[in-house]
């Protein structure tokens, strides 16, 4: 109401480039662009109607898929290992049908993201593997965490050429992966590991249950093999509920499959993993 504008300065104005038109002329050029390859490849409206529902599934599984693992007990590990093989899936279907599927873009695009699919199933794997195994030292699962990060952000890399020309997708991608790196990394880890427990008799000092975003149970233990200090294990709600302080304990300690050492607190006498969880390794095998 108070701002006025002479006519030099509007012109001026008008010669500034339009960013958002700019961004949407791309995007329905490389939207265009994909759908003529497909149609060169012989998928016409129809098939491309069902890569989009396919997209859709994979997106939506994704997080079925997480939420299942987290409620749902896996004694024999399906559950885990799809959700371990969900993001290999996911850049088989980018290498396939690129650059119809890529992995990012932005809101609204025409062409199917599946990004999703590569890291929210890692998110979840992560939870499991934070609920149900300790690791024994914090580098090794460092050095785990970003090699599972690399190898899955890398493929994505390799496949998809959309990633390849925009470096700030991939590096937030790459951070998000991180929780694959973690999730998975430990989960096969522990899963592959058929080694013979070396058990370690401990005695429980406390009991406490952490609030947060999601309630987490830690049982309170003295000093024991490789650790100095008393530490609280982290543990299912079953076993937190079942044990007392004063009760002796058993942390089963393994080496690992992929040599990240790791270990549960289980009860004594019982040298298979006795915790009654919903999935990953704590569960029955």
């Amino acid at each position: 109401m108070f701002l006025q504008t002479d006519k030099d300065f509007s012109a001026w104005i008008l010669t500034l480039p339009d960013l958002d038109r700019d961004r949407k002329d791309v995007e329905e050029r490389e939207s265009a662009d994909a759908i003529g390859a497909l149609n060169e490849r012989g998928y016409r409206e129809h098939a491309q109607g069902k890569l989009r529902q396919v997209a859709t599934w994979l997106y939506r599984g994704a997080y079925a898929l997480g939420i299942a693992i987290l409620l749902i007990p896996d004694p024999y590990h399906v559950l885990t290992w799809t959700a371990v093989a969900l993001p290999w899936l996911a850049i088989a279907a980018v290498a396939k049908f690129r650059p119809f599927y890529r992995f990012g873009g932005p809101n609204n695009c025409p062409l199917p993201d599946l990004s999703p699919p590569l890291f929210i199933p890692g998110i979840f794997l992560a939870l499991v593997a934070l609920k149900s195994m300790s690791t024994v030292d914090w580098q090794s699962t460092l050095v785990l965490t970003l090699l599972g990060a690399l190898a899955i952000v890398g493929a994505a890399f390799y496949v998809d050429p959309w990633l390849r020309k925009h470096f700030g997708a991939a590096a937030l991608l790459a951070v998000l992966c991180c929780g694959y790196g973690y999730g998975a990394g430990l989960e096969a880890n522990a899963l592959l590991d058929h080694s013979t427990p070396r058990p370690y008799h401990v005695t429980v000092l406390s009991k406490r249950v952490s609030h947060g975003k999601s309630r987490s149970y830690y049982l309170g233990v003295p000093a024991w093999g490789p650790h100095a200090l008393g530490e609280d294990v982290m543990v299912s709600r079953w076993r937190y509920q079942n044990t007392r302080v004063g009760d002796t304990a058993c942390i089963q300690l393994r080496p690992g499959a992929l040599r990240v050492g790791w270990y549960v607190l289980a009860s004594c006498g019982n040298e298979h993993y006795d915790d009654v969880s919903n999935a990953g390794p704590a569960s029955a095998r």
